[in-house]
């Protein structure tokens, strides 16, 4: 049992040692295997996700815009209701004062 034990360590450290070489090795890049077509068409779709990113961009833009828009008249709204309540709650007032 204990001749096993003696094995264990280096044989651990060699494994380690290979998967650490192993993992440490460059891989050949895939761009390098693609034909030039491949190329020219994956640079064609990347231009079109550009526009489509840039257009999205705008939209979101605008999208803030109204939303800043809308979130200023439901504040106004706001205002405008509790004032109507107060005046509300003053006409009360005054009708029970009589």
């Amino acid at each position: 049992m204990l001749k096993y034990l003696q094995w264990i360590l280096p044989i651990v450290a060699v494994v380690t040692i290979l998967s650490i070489l192993l993992w440490g090795v460059p891989e050949t890049s895939e761009i390098e295997y693609l034909e030039p077509l491949e190329i020219e068409e994956l640079q064609r779709e990347n231009k079109v996700l550009i526009q489509a990113y840039d257009e999205l961009e705008d939209q979101l833009i605008a999208t803030k815009a109204m939303t800043d828009s809308l979130q200023n008249i439901i504040l106004s709204e706001q205002q405008a209701i509790e004032r109507l309540q107060h005046q509300k709650d003053e006409a009360i007032t005054a009708i029970d004062t009589f």
